[in-house]
């Protein structure tokens, strides 16, 4: 008497089990690589994002400023946590340029933090602050997330040099570093 059988042996659903899960396992590793990966990418972008537009901010503060209105400045190649300065308001025939209330950029350190180049707080970030404008009545935040922010004068130029920083998600450090020369009036 012959017996016939069908389906699979014990054996072949357990290698066949063993093979989809090793399967699973390596597309999930790179699935969630690329999530991290892009979570990392995207935020660079809103990090770059974020200097870009304070950058743009202080140029716009900074381009009016006449280059005797500079109370407070080193020259290069020395810096500074801080610049002083006022801003032309308009021009007068009779008595000349109009000049505004002295302005200051500060770099502010973050609470629980000392401007000493240590991490004080222990959030993984050395020195970290915001970039303060005052006029000596009101004071604004301009940019969070720096650690860094220095001034030097060059000749006419003004030269501003701005690092932020972040941690992602796995808590690598994600860190921006952008200068830029502002050419100030005479």
């Amino acid at each position: 008497m012959k017996r016939t059988t069908s389906g699979f042996t014990l054996i072949e659903v357990v290698t066949t089990l063993a093979l989809l899960g090793v399967t699973l396992a390596a597309a999930s590793e790179t699935l969630v690589g690329t999530v991290r990966s892009q979570s990392s990418v995207s935020l660079r972008g809103v990090l770059d994002d974020q200097m870009r537009r304070l950058q743009n901010n202080v140029e716009s503060l900074l381009e009016p400023a006449g280059l005797q209105t500079l109370l407070e400045i080193p020259l290069a190649p020395a810096t500074s946590r801080s610049i002083r300065f006022r801003t032309m308001l308009g021009y007068d025939a009779t008595s000349g340029p109009q000049w505004g209330n002295a302005l200051r950029l500060t770099f502010r350190a973050a609470p629980g933090e000392e401007l000493n180049g240590d991490d004080d707080n222990g959030d993984g970030r050395v020195d970290e602050g915001s970039l303060v404008l005052s006029d000596g009545v009101d004071t604004r935040v301009l940019g969070r997330n720096l650690t860094q922010s220095d001034w030097s004068l060059d000749g006419r130029c003004v030269r501003v040099t701005f690092t932020m920083e972040t941690r992602d998600s796995r808590g690598d450090r994600i860190r921006i570093t952008r200068s830029s020369d502002v050419l100030l009036r005479n």
